[in-house]
């Protein structure tokens, strides 16, 4: 009974140095956060590529709103085998926000009121 013990001891040790040394594959990483990032409400419909190397995530491509962006940058951080995200995304402006900054760009419109006088030639 007492040499079953260590033996017993070893088998777990041993499974739990291979369980805790196995992660998952670049690729198995890039596939993941690409799907999880088409399947989340927020970030879909964002051009994203994805490019693992040993779990240094690089995320590129356009997203609709920093919001998006930021939703994909937490489900790359918390795909399990990876240990550093650099996001390299863009957000994409759409028509109505390229509107919107233009219009906050431009200087107010004033107008001038002139008066009947002043535009009149002088008489003598």
């Amino acid at each position: 009974m007492r040499a079953r013990i260590p033996s017993l001891y070893l088998v777990i040790i041993g499974g739990l140095l291979v369980a805790c040394s196995s992660k998952p594959n670049d690729d198995k990483i890039a596939q993941e956060i690409q799907g999880k990032a088409s399947a989340d409400p927020i970030a879909q419909g964002s051009e994203l590529y994805v490019n693992s190397d040993k779990g240094r995530v690089t995320l590129t491509g356009k997203v609709k709103t920093q919001a998006a962006r930021e939703q994909l940058e937490s489900i790359a951080k918390h795909e399990p085998g990876v240990v550093n995200v650099d996001d390299q995304t863009s957000v994409e402006l759409t028509s109505t926000a390229v509107q919107r900054l233009r219009q906050r760009s431009r200087p107010p419109h004033r107008r001038l009121r002139l008066s009947h006088s002043s535009c009149l030639p002088e008489q003598r």
